[in-house]
């Protein structure tokens, strides 16, 4: 029988080996990586810089994006910016199987399973880059790991640990938080009946006060933005409601939600299908995404039909019959529970949140979550399979070892391509000195590696490898610590429809300009806009242009 030491070196080896495509590349080709990191950059030099102090407000309150940029801020001063981001990324990627371990040991069940959840350290919410929402999900899982252990014995200790995670979950991303709040009080009330009806009652009050002191945390950000906000303060906050409260309410929420089938479909659009390339042909050894979605699949569903067939667990004792005292929760009714009520939010939430936060990318974040909580519920032995359906669990786990071995150097193969159509974006953007007013224009949108809109965000890519002003940010939303500064703001084209851009509107105010777009594409409006003012180029090679400006307009 495998023991300590072979499971150990087994995990250690496919979690480490599994952050390769993290350092594989020197640019991290993830859609969102530019935004985060130029947000970063404002949180770790606004002190410093008159330039980004000028265009930049500090939001004085705890907001639900705190905690990812700060520690990457701190990281960063011991190493570059990008470094630390890489750093961070890489603990907030290891956390994920060590908290999906801690919730099987809270449950009794198997720690080998453990190694299912190895693959989606690399799923599509990384390859989006939604670098605050990976690091929220272990902490969701050690929330869950605790309160199960709370339910089972309630002390202070338990009490305060749960609280501190919530409160580290509000400052990190507030999907997970939100769904906690309502999760960890409906878990009370489903055990709590099951033990008399006092606990029934009093078990959901004792776990909703556990989420207070988070959101106490968040509450003056609340209240300043989206309640006694006379105007919009950023591009997601419409004003303060008018009217009756009803009204006030409706006037605070909408969301673009999916249909039941349309929600079915996306799970599979949200596992690994990101990596497949675009016009790949239709076989699976030609989709790297598609591969390692059927491996994943096809281990779960044999490892599910065997823990299907496997004897029923024996009905928890209590170990002590008292009427406050410790009580037994079964690990596998708990896991079970959490997943069918995750999957409920999944169906419920919607696709995107428009009010009171604008949040691109809701429920579909919660495929990753229902993938390791579906992991954590199984109540199989790997290594002790039900009679007659061994081979079967032998067959699933080595689909599974291989989805694990397999993901980061699909990965990493996909990232070092897509890597290529950066072009030569470091010296582009270095051939412009620090701390100016820098506007990109890019006609480039999709990568031909990734299945995603992985140049986005390339305009604020030389506020982070240089440093200075662009105009698009992940500053424009209220959720984070800094917020753009509407008096100063720069006029820019619509940051999707760069074709929009005018020189008289747009171009006249920045000290340099950048193109990127593919080599021999047709040129855009804003080329021919760009030839006619005769500005001295700086820098041109494969997707790049840069433009120098002489004589910049004033603004405002």
């Amino acid at each position: 029988m495998l023991g300590d030491f072979s499971f150990w070196s087994l995990f250690v080896a496919l979690t480490l080996f599994g952050l390769w495509p993290v350092w594989a590349t020197d640019l991290l080709p993830v859609v969102d990586a530019g935004s985060h990191l130029q947000l970063i950059k404002i949180l770790h030099e606004w002190k410093a810089s008159p330039l980004l102090q000028k265009h930049y407000i500090a939001v004085h309150a705890i907001v639900p994006y705190l905690s990812y940029y700060q520690i990457v801020s701190w990281v960063a001063h011991a190493c570059p910016i990008e470094v630390a981001n890489k750093i961070v990324l890489s603990v907030c990627l290891l956390a994920l199987p060590l908290s999906a371990l801690s919730l099987l040991r809270a449950a009794g069940h198997s720690r080998w399973l453990a190694f299912a959840v190895v693959p989606w350290m690399l799923n599509a919410d990384f390859i989006m880059g939604f670098f605050n929402f990976l690091m929220s999900i272990p902490l969701f899982l050690w929330l869950l790991a605790h309160h199960v252990r709370f339910l089972r014995n309630p002390t202070w200790a338990r009490a305060a640990a749960l609280a501190g995670l919530l409160a580290a979950m509000a400052i990190t991303h507030y999907l997970l938080w939100s769904v906690a709040l309502a999760l960890l009080p409906t878990l009370a009330v489903i055990f709590g009946v099951r033990h008399g009806l006092k606990r029934a009652v009093w078990w959901p009050i004792r776990d909703a006060m556990l989420g207070l002191p988070s959101v106490g945390l968040l509450l003056p950000w609340f209240l300043s933005y989206f309640v006694f906000a006379e105007g919009a303060v950023t591009s997601d906050v419409y004003g303060r409601p008018t009217g009756t409260f009803v009204e006030r309410l409706k006037q605070l929420y909408s969301g673009e939600h999916f249909g039941p089938m349309d929600n079915l479909r996306q799970i599979l659009d949200c596992t690994f299908d990101r990596l497949t390339p675009t016009g790949a042909p239709n076989h699976l050894l030609s989709q790297p995404g598609q591969l390692l979605a059927t491996l994943w699949i096809a281990g779960m569903a044999l490892w599910a039909f065997a823990a299907a067939c496997a004897p029923n667990e024996p009905p928890p004792v209590d170990p002590v019959r008292r009427r406050w005292g410790p009580i037994a929760v079964a690990g596998t009714s708990y896991t079970g529970w959490t997943l069918l009520l995750v999957t409920v939010a999944y169906f419920l939430l919607p696709r995107h949140l428009l009010k009171p936060i604008w949040l691109w990318g809701v429920n579909f974040r919660l495929v990753e979550v229902l993938a390791v909580l579906a992991v954590c519920a199984l109540p199989l032995h790997p290594l002790r399979p039900p009679v007659g359906w061994r081979g079967r669990v032998a067959l699933g786990g080595l689909c599974l070892l291989l989805a694990a071995m397999l993901a980061p150097i699909l990965t990493t193969g996909q990232f070092l391509l897509a890597r290529t159509e950066f072009g030569s974006i470091r010296p582009a953007l270095a051939s412009i000195p620090k701390n100016k007013k820098v506007l990109v224009l890019r006609r480039k949108f999709d990568s031909r590696f990734v299945r995603a809109t992985l140049f986005n965000n390339v305009p604020e890519y030389y506020a982070v490898l240089v440093g200075g002003y662009v105009p698009y940010s992940f500053a424009d939303t209220s959720s984070k610590p800094f917020v753009v500064d509407k008096k100063t703001q720069l006029p820019a084209p619509q940051w999707d429809w760069h074709d929009s851009f005018t020189w008289q509107q747009h171009g006249r105010y920045y000290d340099f300009i950048g193109v990127f777009g593919e080599p021999g594409a047709p040129q855009g409006e804003y080329d021919r806009q760009l030839a006619a003012q005769n500005l001295p180029v700086v820098y041109r090679k494969d997707m790049w242009t840069i433009y120098k400006n002489p004589e910049p307009a004033p603004w405002p």
